[in-house]
């Protein structure tokens, strides 16, 4: 999965092999970087829907609408600044949804996707992507590991 995003050019976590008591899988060191604020997807999502109702508003519409409801509430932005940050995390997004389809990966919803955004909140766009376990689980279980 690591490989394949770098080829496609998604950012991506690093993953290392992990077993947990009678459990084996993969592991993510931190990808945070210092003086960023990481906020789920589904946070945003919540402008436009109540939290127990977001899994209806996963696909890449209704996250623009939601980016940019999101970034009209943050008093410091420019309208250039929002128009830049919900073009960036969408081209991100769509990647994202992309590599999803060539991979099989299952998994990623919209607690699994980050905004990565600068103290100001001036820079923003999409954390690398993260928690590909289905995807490794799925390999693993056809190669008969």
């Amino acid at each position: 999965g690591e490989e394949l995003s770098y080829l496609l050019g998604i950012r991506t976590a690093s993953y290392e092999p992990a077993v947990f008591g009678p459990y084996k899988g993969v592991i993510t060191p931190s990808f945070k970087k210092p003086g960023y604020i990481y906020m789920p997807i589904t946070k945003v999502l919540e402008t436009i829907a109540e939290p127990w109702d977001v899994e209806k508003y996963n696909d890449l519409e209704d996250i623009w609408y939601a980016l940019e409801k999101f970034m009209g509430a943050i008093p410091n932005l420019t309208d250039e600044e929002r128009r830049i940050n919900v073009l960036s995390i969408m081209s991100d997004l769509t990647d994202y949804f992309a590599f999803q389809i060539i991979s099989g990966e299952s998994d990623m919803h919209s607690d699994n996707l980050m905004i990565e955004m600068s103290m100001d909140h001036k820079n923003m766009r999409l954390a690398p992507s993260f928690d590909k376990g289905i995807l490794f689980g799925y390999i693993a279980l056809r190669w008969g590991h």
